[in-house]
């Protein structure tokens, strides 16, 4: 269960829409986005976009963590193409 089941499981309108409009600051979500024609949050459109902006979290998560890989991938292959390079040098200049 996570933290959006639980706020949800909250009988109290009040508490609920408190707890839900903290959690959403805490990914910073704009409340302005998702008020009705009254004026007052809506708790369906922002509980959506709560979901939304964890996914994308934890796909830029991924995202990174690849681009991470892909960088040591790409050093260890220059420096590996140095180190050759630099011992044909060394062998074309001692002979």
């Amino acid at each position: 269960m996570d933290k959006l089941d639980k706020i949800f499981s909250i009988a109290d309108t009040g508490q609920r829409q408190k707890e839900l409009c903290e959690y959403a600051q805490s990914f910073n979500i704009s409340l302005g986005k998702v008020k009705n024609e009254r004026g007052e949050v809506d708790e369906n459109k922002l509980a959506v976009l709560i979901y939304e902006t964890k996914g994308s979290q934890v796909k830029r998560k991924k995202q990174i963590i690849v681009l991470i890989g892909i960088g040591m991938v790409v050093l260890t292959v220059g420096l590996a193409a140095i180190y050759v390079v630099s011992k044909v040098l060394a062998g074309l200049s001692g002979s």
